[in-house]
C-alpha cells in the first residue's frame, strides 16, 4: 500500500442487500397469496353457511353465530394442520427460507 491511498474496508456488495430484499419481498408476498387462497377456500366451502348466519343476526341470534364462527375457527385450523401434515416437504421448505430470510435480515 502506498502512502497516500485510500483504503475500503469491509462495505457489503449491493448485490447481497438486493437478494436479501428480494427473498424478503417474495416470502411477503407468497404469505399473503397463501392467506388470500385459504380465506377464498373456507368461502367457498362454508358460503350457504355465511349467508345463513347473517340471517341468524338479522334476526338477533348472536351467540349461535359466535358459537359457529368458533367451529368454523377450529375447522380451519384442522384444515390447515392436515394440509401441513400430507405436504410436508413443502411446509418444511417453506420454514426453512422463512427461517434463512430471517438469518440473512439479521446479519
Amino acid at each position: 500500500m502506498r502512502v497516500g491511498e485510500a483504503v475500503q474496508l469491509d462495505k457489503r456488495p449491493e448485490s447481497v442487500d438486493g437478494v436479501g430484499i428480494t427473498l424478503a419481498w417474495l416470502v411477503w408476498l407468497l404469505s399473503g397469496i397463501g392467506v388470500f387462497l385459504l380465506v377464498a377456500y373456507v368461502l367457498h366451502e362454508k358460503f350457504d353457511v355465511f349467508r345463513a348466519s347473517a340471517e341468524l343476526l338479522a334476526q338477533g341470534r348472536v351467540g349461535e353465530v359466535a358459537a359457529y364462527f368458533f367451529g368454523v375457527s377450529v375447522w380451519g385450523i384442522g384444515q390447515v394442520g392436515q394440509m401441513i401434515v400430507q405436504n410436508w416437504p413443502l411446509a418444511l421448505g417453506g420454514a426453512s427460507l422463512a427461517l434463512l430470510v430471517w438469518a440473512l435480515r439479521h446479519l
